[in-house]
């Protein structure tokens, strides 16, 4: 019985949230746009590309929140959330903040496995740079994982004018 609560419970957990996707290493990968989406002309929006640096469904903050990263003490402070019961916790990937800000994403905390939170598309709409968040919910017709989780999303995107206002749509 010790066995099962020492070993295999903590095991368990640890492996139910863990659904990690890092698409950019810090050694030497090149970088892929995520996504870019053709919007037509008559809408006056332009796609933009974007790279998806960490998406994880363990981690994250308890409410749900948006970030817009633009410099190194920013994004160190955002790794030092979601690395705080990691050990020795995730890299922090070198950003070029001249050229890119990071977006992250926090769907807050969520009852069960099976919710992930991605960027579905980013484009430009006038003076506004917007950036649709999905959030993927669990099936209901299958079983889940009963473990806390904290989905959260960090995306590179280039960095907007400064005329631009970033604006987040859930979709």
């Amino acid at each position: 019985m010790k066995f099962i609560v020492s070993v295999i419970l903590p095991l368990t957990f640890a492996l139910s949230c863990g659904n990690s996707k890092e698409a950019l290493k810090n050694e030497g990968s090149q970088e892929k746009p995520a996504m870019t989406k053709e919007i037509s002309k008559e809408t006056e929006q332009e796609s933009q590309d974007y790279f998806v640096i960490l998406q994880e469904a363990y981690g994250g903050l308890e409410k749900e929140e948006n970030r817009v990263i633009t410099n190194n003490k920013e994004l160190h402070e955002a790794y030092g959330i979601i690395n705080r019961f990691r050990r020795p916790g995730l890299p922090v990937p070198e950003i070029d903040f001249e050229k890119y800000n990071v977006v992250a994403i926090f769907l807050g905390e969520r009852s069960s496995g099976g919710y992930s939170a991605e960027i579905s598309s980013i484009s430009s709409v006038k003076n506004d740079l917007v950036i649709n968040v999905k959030e993927n919910r669990p099936n209901p017709d299958e079983n889940q994982v009963t473990a806390i989780c904290q989905p959260f999303c960090f995306v590179k995107i280039p960095k907007p004018d400064s005329k631009q206002a970033i604006v987040f749509r859930k979709n």
